[in-house]
Protein backbone atom coordinates (compact mmCIF):
# COMPACT_ATOMS: atom_id res chain seq x y z
CA UNK A 1 0.00 0.00 0.00
CA UNK A 2 2.76 1.88 0.81
CA UNK A 3 4.37 2.01 -2.33
CA UNK A 4 1.30 3.04 -4.03
CA UNK A 5 1.18 6.16 -2.20
CA UNK A 6 4.36 7.22 -3.19
CA UNK A 7 3.73 8.24 -7.01
CA UNK A 8 0.66 10.27 -5.82
CA UNK A 9 2.97 11.95 -3.26
CA UNK A 10 5.37 12.82 -6.24
CA UNK A 11 2.47 14.08 -7.97
CA UNK A 12 1.18 15.98 -5.41
CA UNK A 13 4.42 17.80 -4.43
CA UNK A 14 5.69 18.49 -7.88
CA UNK A 15 2.19 20.03 -8.81
CA UNK A 16 2.24 22.29 -5.70
CA UNK A 17 5.96 23.16 -6.57
CA UNK A 18 4.75 24.43 -10.18
CA UNK A 19 1.92 26.48 -8.39
CA UNK A 20 4.22 28.15 -5.89
CA UNK A 21 6.61 28.83 -8.73
CA UNK A 22 3.51 30.51 -11.25
CA UNK A 23 2.05 32.05 -7.76
CA UNK A 24 5.94 34.00 -7.48
CA UNK A 25 5.93 34.60 -11.29
CA UNK A 26 2.56 36.73 -11.04
CA UNK A 27 3.05 38.02 -8.29
CA UNK A 28 6.45 39.44 -9.92
CA UNK A 29 4.91 40.76 -12.71
CA UNK A 30 2.22 42.08 -10.72
CA UNK A 31 4.45 44.28 -8.49
CA UNK A 32 6.71 45.48 -11.85
CA UNK A 33 3.66 46.80 -13.42
CA UNK A 34 1.42 48.13 -11.14
CA UNK A 35 3.81 49.39 -8.76
CA UNK A 36 2.89 52.11 -6.40
CA UNK A 37 5.19 55.17 -5.56
CA UNK A 38 5.25 54.36 -1.84
CA UNK A 39 8.03 54.76 0.53
CA UNK A 40 10.96 51.92 -0.58
CA UNK A 41 9.16 50.98 -3.62
CA UNK A 42 10.08 53.93 -5.57
CA UNK A 43 12.98 55.56 -6.18
CA UNK A 44 13.84 59.06 -4.67
CA UNK A 45 16.04 59.99 -7.83
CA UNK A 46 18.80 62.21 -6.19
CA UNK A 47 18.36 65.81 -6.77
CA UNK A 48 21.46 67.78 -8.19
CA UNK A 49 22.18 70.47 -5.51
CA UNK A 50 23.50 72.56 -8.29
CA UNK A 51 19.89 72.98 -9.66
CA UNK A 52 18.40 73.46 -6.15
CA UNK A 53 18.08 76.25 -3.34
CA UNK A 54 17.56 75.95 0.07
CA UNK A 55 15.77 78.65 1.74
CA UNK A 56 17.32 80.08 4.91
CA UNK A 57 13.94 81.40 6.25
CA UNK A 58 12.49 78.04 5.98
CA UNK A 59 11.55 76.12 9.19
CA UNK A 60 12.18 73.08 7.66
CA UNK A 61 15.89 72.02 8.41
CA UNK A 62 16.11 70.26 4.68
CA UNK A 63 14.00 72.19 2.64
CA UNK A 64 14.55 72.75 -0.84
CA UNK A 65 13.46 74.01 -4.15
CA UNK A 66 14.24 74.49 -7.97
CA UNK A 67 16.89 76.55 -9.18
CA UNK A 68 15.29 80.16 -10.05
CA UNK A 69 15.36 81.10 -13.83
CA UNK A 70 17.02 77.69 -15.00
CA UNK A 71 16.34 75.08 -17.42
CA UNK A 72 17.39 71.57 -15.95
CA UNK A 73 18.42 68.64 -18.05
CA UNK A 74 17.71 64.80 -17.10
CA UNK A 75 18.58 61.62 -18.43
CA UNK A 76 19.70 58.36 -16.28
CA UNK A 77 21.26 55.30 -18.11
CA UNK A 78 17.99 53.81 -18.39
CA UNK A 79 15.95 56.71 -20.03
CA UNK A 80 16.03 56.72 -23.50
CA UNK A 81 15.50 60.46 -23.61
CA UNK A 82 16.76 63.88 -22.08
CA UNK A 83 13.90 65.22 -19.74
CA UNK A 84 14.18 69.34 -20.27
CA UNK A 85 12.76 71.28 -17.09
CA UNK A 86 12.18 74.92 -17.38
CA UNK A 87 12.14 76.52 -13.41
CA UNK A 88 10.76 80.72 -14.05
CA UNK A 89 11.34 82.73 -11.98
CA UNK A 90 9.37 82.17 -8.73
CA UNK A 91 11.21 78.65 -8.67
CA UNK A 92 7.91 76.70 -10.33
CA UNK A 93 8.48 74.37 -13.42
CA UNK A 94 6.08 75.90 -15.61
CA UNK A 95 6.25 77.62 -19.07
CA UNK A 96 5.20 80.76 -18.05
CA UNK A 97 5.43 83.40 -16.08
CA UNK A 98 2.39 84.17 -13.82
CA UNK A 99 1.49 87.68 -12.43
CA UNK A 100 0.57 87.43 -8.52
CA UNK A 101 -1.94 89.83 -9.10
CA UNK A 102 -4.47 87.43 -10.88
CA UNK A 103 -5.50 89.27 -14.08
CA UNK A 104 -9.30 89.79 -14.74
CA UNK A 105 -11.71 87.08 -16.32
CA UNK A 106 -9.27 84.51 -15.08
CA UNK A 107 -9.71 81.18 -12.90
CA UNK A 108 -6.30 80.07 -11.29
CA UNK A 109 -5.67 76.63 -10.38
CA UNK A 110 -2.79 75.42 -8.01
CA UNK A 111 -1.57 72.43 -8.48
CA UNK A 112 -0.01 70.52 -5.49
CA UNK A 113 2.20 67.71 -5.23
CA UNK A 114 5.53 65.34 -5.15
CA UNK A 115 7.10 64.71 -8.79
CA UNK A 116 4.41 63.16 -9.91
CA UNK A 117 3.19 66.98 -9.98
CA UNK A 118 6.60 68.53 -11.08
CA UNK A 119 6.43 66.23 -13.76
CA UNK A 120 9.66 64.19 -13.36
CA UNK A 121 11.43 62.58 -16.37
CA UNK A 122 9.17 64.40 -18.56
CA UNK A 123 9.42 67.94 -20.09
CA UNK A 124 8.01 70.55 -18.37
CA UNK A 125 5.39 70.99 -21.72
CA UNK A 126 3.76 67.67 -21.27
CA UNK A 127 3.23 67.01 -17.45
CA UNK A 128 -0.36 67.00 -16.67
CA UNK A 129 -0.44 70.34 -15.32
CA UNK A 130 0.38 72.41 -18.48
CA UNK A 131 -2.17 69.50 -20.41
CA UNK A 132 -4.97 70.67 -17.66
CA UNK A 133 -4.18 73.95 -18.55
CA UNK A 134 -4.40 73.25 -22.19
CA UNK A 135 -7.55 71.47 -21.66
CA UNK A 136 -9.47 74.22 -20.06
CA UNK A 137 -8.59 76.87 -22.80
CA UNK A 138 -9.58 74.60 -25.35
CA UNK A 139 -12.61 73.26 -24.24
CA UNK A 140 -13.24 75.91 -21.27
CA UNK A 141 -15.96 74.44 -18.97
CA UNK A 142 -17.46 78.24 -19.02
CA UNK A 143 -18.65 79.98 -21.75
CA UNK A 144 -18.14 83.24 -20.36
CA UNK A 145 -14.56 83.66 -22.14
CA UNK A 146 -13.04 83.38 -18.73
CA UNK A 147 -9.30 82.01 -18.95
CA UNK A 148 -7.49 79.38 -17.12
CA UNK A 149 -4.37 79.12 -15.53
CA UNK A 150 -2.94 76.02 -13.60
CA UNK A 151 0.18 77.04 -11.58
CA UNK A 152 2.39 73.89 -10.54
CA UNK A 153 3.88 73.90 -7.62
CA UNK A 154 5.20 70.59 -7.59
CA UNK A 155 8.61 69.70 -6.51
CA UNK A 156 10.12 65.74 -6.34
CA UNK A 157 10.59 63.97 -3.01
CA UNK A 158 8.26 66.40 -1.11
CA UNK A 159 6.01 65.09 1.51
CA UNK A 160 2.90 66.66 3.09
CA UNK A 161 4.92 68.98 5.13
CA UNK A 162 6.89 69.91 2.26
CA UNK A 163 3.98 70.38 0.21
CA UNK A 164 2.01 72.39 2.47
CA UNK A 165 4.89 74.74 3.53
CA UNK A 166 5.37 75.15 -0.39
CA UNK A 167 1.79 76.32 -0.65
CA UNK A 168 1.89 78.90 2.18
CA UNK A 169 5.28 79.89 1.20
CA UNK A 170 5.11 79.95 -2.71
CA UNK A 171 1.25 79.39 -3.67
CA UNK A 172 -0.81 81.79 -1.57
CA UNK A 173 -0.11 84.67 -2.91
CA UNK A 174 -1.08 83.90 -6.51
CA UNK A 175 -4.82 83.62 -4.90
CA UNK A 176 -6.22 80.57 -6.45
CA UNK A 177 -10.25 79.78 -7.22
CA UNK A 178 -9.08 76.39 -6.70
CA UNK A 179 -6.34 73.42 -5.70
CA UNK A 180 -5.60 70.24 -6.60
CA UNK A 181 -3.26 68.62 -4.50
CA UNK A 182 -2.46 65.56 -6.13
CA UNK A 183 -1.76 62.26 -3.76
CA UNK A 184 0.92 59.86 -5.77
CA UNK A 185 0.32 57.29 -3.27
CA UNK A 186 3.55 58.03 -1.25
CA UNK A 187 2.37 61.01 0.81
CA UNK A 188 1.41 58.23 3.60
CA UNK A 189 4.73 57.78 4.95
CA UNK A 190 7.26 59.82 4.33
CA UNK A 191 8.34 62.06 6.41
CA UNK A 192 11.38 64.02 4.87
CA UNK A 193 12.75 65.63 7.98
CA UNK A 194 13.01 62.39 9.15
CA UNK A 195 14.16 60.53 6.20
CA UNK A 196 16.53 62.59 4.53
CA UNK A 197 19.55 62.68 7.37
CA UNK A 198 19.10 59.16 7.24
CA UNK A 199 19.44 58.68 3.56
CA UNK A 200 22.47 61.14 3.81
CA UNK A 201 23.92 58.84 6.45
CA UNK A 202 23.60 55.59 4.28
CA UNK A 203 24.75 56.76 0.99
CA UNK A 204 27.87 57.46 2.26
CA UNK A 205 28.20 54.35 3.83
CA UNK A 206 27.12 52.36 -0.26
CA UNK A 207 29.66 50.55 -1.84
CA UNK A 208 31.08 51.58 -5.18
CA UNK A 209 28.88 48.77 -6.58
CA UNK A 210 25.90 50.07 -5.12
CA UNK A 211 26.50 53.45 -6.25
CA UNK A 212 26.36 52.02 -9.49
CA UNK A 213 23.29 50.51 -9.28
CA UNK A 214 21.36 54.26 -8.48
CA UNK A 215 22.67 55.29 -11.73
CA UNK A 216 22.12 52.01 -13.95
CA UNK A 217 18.92 50.98 -12.55
CA UNK A 218 15.52 52.48 -12.17
CA UNK A 219 13.45 51.76 -9.13
CA UNK A 220 16.69 51.23 -7.14
CA UNK A 221 17.99 52.99 -4.52
CA UNK A 222 19.94 50.99 -1.66
CA UNK A 223 20.20 53.86 0.42
CA UNK A 224 16.28 54.61 0.34
CA UNK A 225 15.82 50.90 1.43
CA UNK A 226 18.32 51.05 4.37
CA UNK A 227 17.28 54.19 5.94
CA UNK A 228 13.16 53.45 5.31
CA UNK A 229 14.09 50.30 7.43
CA UNK A 230 16.04 52.58 10.04
CA UNK A 231 12.72 55.26 10.31
CA UNK A 232 10.60 52.10 10.94
CA UNK A 233 12.45 50.69 13.32
CA UNK A 234 12.43 54.53 15.01
CA UNK A 235 9.22 55.58 14.47
CA UNK A 236 6.03 53.51 14.70
CA UNK A 237 2.79 53.80 12.38
CA UNK A 238 0.88 55.90 14.34
CA UNK A 239 3.62 58.43 15.05
CA UNK A 240 4.08 58.59 10.92
CA UNK A 241 0.45 59.28 10.71
CA UNK A 242 0.10 61.54 13.49
CA UNK A 243 2.89 63.90 11.90
CA UNK A 244 1.46 63.78 8.44
CA UNK A 245 -2.47 64.30 9.86
CA UNK A 246 -0.68 67.52 11.68
CA UNK A 247 0.37 68.39 7.89
CA UNK A 248 -2.73 68.24 6.18
CA UNK A 249 -4.30 70.60 9.23
CA UNK A 250 -1.67 73.18 8.38
CA UNK A 251 -2.84 73.41 4.78
CA UNK A 252 -6.17 73.42 5.45
CA UNK A 253 -5.47 76.27 7.76
CA UNK A 254 -3.65 77.98 5.68
CA UNK A 255 -6.20 77.42 2.82
CA UNK A 256 -8.69 79.29 4.45
CA UNK A 257 -11.52 78.64 2.05
CA UNK A 258 -10.69 77.77 -1.17
CA UNK A 259 -11.72 74.68 -2.43
CA UNK A 260 -9.59 72.17 -2.90
CA UNK A 261 -9.66 68.67 -5.09
CA UNK A 262 -7.47 65.87 -4.00
CA UNK A 263 -7.00 63.33 -6.53
CA UNK A 264 -5.42 59.97 -6.70
CA UNK A 265 -5.29 56.73 -8.41
CA UNK A 266 -7.84 53.63 -8.56
CA UNK A 267 -5.20 51.38 -7.31
CA UNK A 268 -4.57 53.66 -4.13
CA UNK A 269 -5.17 51.12 -1.14
CA UNK A 270 -8.20 51.15 0.94
CA UNK A 271 -5.99 51.59 3.84
CA UNK A 272 -4.81 55.07 2.38
CA UNK A 273 -7.90 56.11 1.06
CA UNK A 274 -9.40 55.68 4.62
CA UNK A 275 -6.83 58.17 5.95
CA UNK A 276 -7.42 60.52 3.38
CA UNK A 277 -10.77 60.85 4.42
CA UNK A 278 -10.10 61.22 7.80
CA UNK A 279 -7.63 63.78 7.22
CA UNK A 280 -10.33 65.90 5.07
CA UNK A 281 -13.53 64.98 6.89
CA UNK A 282 -16.05 67.84 8.29
CA UNK A 283 -13.71 70.16 5.34
CA UNK A 284 -15.96 72.50 3.56
CA UNK A 285 -14.95 72.78 -0.06
CA UNK A 286 -12.68 69.88 -0.03
CA UNK A 287 -13.50 66.85 -2.76
CA UNK A 288 -11.19 63.36 -2.96
CA UNK A 289 -11.75 62.01 -6.76
CA UNK A 290 -9.95 58.98 -6.73
CA UNK A 291 -10.70 57.51 -10.05
CA UNK A 292 -7.41 58.42 -11.88
CA UNK A 293 -6.74 55.37 -14.29
CA UNK A 294 -4.10 52.92 -13.80
CA UNK A 295 -1.46 54.38 -16.12
CA UNK A 296 0.61 51.23 -16.11
CA UNK A 297 -2.39 49.43 -18.03
CA UNK A 298 -1.90 52.13 -21.02
CA UNK A 299 1.76 51.83 -21.11
CA UNK A 300 1.97 55.43 -19.36
CA UNK A 301 4.69 54.56 -16.81
CA UNK A 302 8.33 54.27 -16.96
CA UNK A 303 10.66 51.89 -15.79
CA UNK A 304 11.01 53.78 -12.33
CA UNK A 305 7.69 53.94 -12.02
CA UNK A 306 6.99 57.56 -12.73
CA UNK A 307 4.36 58.70 -15.11
CA UNK A 308 5.38 59.60 -18.72
CA UNK A 309 4.02 61.90 -21.03
CA UNK A 310 1.03 59.59 -21.81
CA UNK A 311 0.88 58.48 -18.27
CA UNK A 312 0.68 62.90 -17.88
CA UNK A 313 -2.39 62.84 -20.68
CA UNK A 314 -4.19 60.63 -18.94
CA UNK A 315 -4.05 62.36 -15.64
CA UNK A 316 -5.11 65.84 -17.16
CA UNK A 317 -7.42 63.97 -19.35
CA UNK A 318 -9.63 62.83 -16.33
CA UNK A 319 -9.13 65.28 -14.07
CA UNK A 320 -10.07 67.33 -16.26
CA UNK A 321 -13.27 65.96 -17.10
CA UNK A 322 -14.01 65.47 -13.42
CA UNK A 323 -14.20 69.09 -13.22
CA UNK A 324 -16.52 69.44 -16.42
CA UNK A 325 -18.51 66.84 -14.66
CA UNK A 326 -18.67 68.06 -10.93
CA UNK A 327 -19.53 71.56 -12.75
CA UNK A 328 -16.21 72.97 -9.87
CA UNK A 329 -15.53 76.17 -12.25
CA UNK A 330 -18.53 78.30 -10.91
CA UNK A 331 -19.38 79.83 -13.65
CA UNK A 332 -21.20 83.11 -13.50
CA UNK A 333 -19.75 83.76 -10.66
Amino acid sequence: MKRSMIPGALIFFCIFAEICVIVMMVVSLYTAKFRLNVLGATTIAPLRREYLIFPVDSPLKYYYEPKPNTTEEERPEWLDYTAVYTINSDTLNERYEYMVDKPQNTYRIIALGDSFTFGHYVNTKDNWTERLEDMLNASPPCQDGRRYEVINLGERGYDAQYIAYRYKSRGKKYNPDLIIWHESGSGFNRIKEVLDPMVAQTTEQLTDEEKAMVSARPNTDPALDKAVRQMKKQYSEDSVFEQVYASWMDFFETREQVPVLITTFSYLPSRDMAKLKYWTSNRENTWIYGGLPNIYESEGGLPDGHPNAKGHELIAEYTFRYLSDLKMMQCGN
